[in-house]
């Protein structure tokens, strides 16, 4: 005789609906699947290698900043604590977040550059992620509040300056801070982006080395429109 078995989920997961990526589609609406476990500790290469195996499959992959940030400031908007509660305790767990965007900083006289997804395009079956914005985005560290420029928090994360500084207000209890280049360099530099949540800020990081090694939000992004 057969019998019933209890099949066990792999692992949890936060669905959040109604989220806006005009950096994909201006008018679209996306539902975000944000999983519990976080990934294993990655480079900047490490996380393109993982993320098109992973997305030729149909699996979670590390998210960006823009879509991260876009999932955060949309979980703010249904004030969900649970999920704002797993942010802030994986930011004090962890501290260091890798995401899927570099930086190139250039040589003065050439823009310099915000790549997302480097390495997914051209994926049969799904939809072209890599994007790369242009603009020169070389200014001081700083807190959020203190900065004017909007065009690298729109091209690095997505969101305003008053949308960031809002998100680490509620996900960290502290002020947002950016880290980048201070001037020009003489070569162009291709940097790793993360996100560094500690009980003084939350950083928004443009200017980390290729080689850290730190975990990654995994998502799975599905269009609703």
């Amino acid at each position: 005789m057969g019998r019933i078995t209890y099949n066990k989920p792999s692992e949890g997961s936060f669905t959040i609906p109604g989220v806006k990526l005009p950096h994909r589609d201006k008018n679209g609406i996306y539902t975000f699947e944000i999983m519990e476990n976080l990934s294993e500790p990655m480079n900047y290469n490490q996380i393109q290698e993982h993320n098109i195996k992973k997305y030729e499959a149909g699996n979670p992959i590390i998210g960006s900043a823009k879509d991260l940030l876009s999932a955060f400031h949309r979980a703010l908007q249904l004030k969900d604590k649970d999920f704002n509660n797993f942010v802030y305790n994986e930011f004090r767990k962890r501290n260091w977040f890798n995401v899927a965007t570099g930086f190139i900083w250039n040589p003065e006289g050439k823009k310099d550059m915000v790549v997302d997804y480097e390495g997914l395009k051209g994926i049969k079956g799904q939809e072209d992620l890599e994007q790369i914005f242009e603009g020169n985005y070389v200014g001081p560290n700083s807190w959020l509040n203190y900065l004017n420029n909007e065009k690298i928090f729109r091209d690095f994360t997505g969101q305003t300056k008053n949308q960031l500084e809002k998100i680490s207000q509620v996900m960290n209890k502290t002020s947002g801070f950016l880290w980048r280049f201070n001037s020009n360099p003489n070569t162009s530099e291709k940097r790793q982006a993360r996100l560094v949540g500690d009980s003084v800020r939350l950083d928004f990081d443009a200017n980390r080395g290729l080689f850290n090694y730190n975990p990654g939000f995994r998502v799975l992004v599905k269009k609703q429109n």
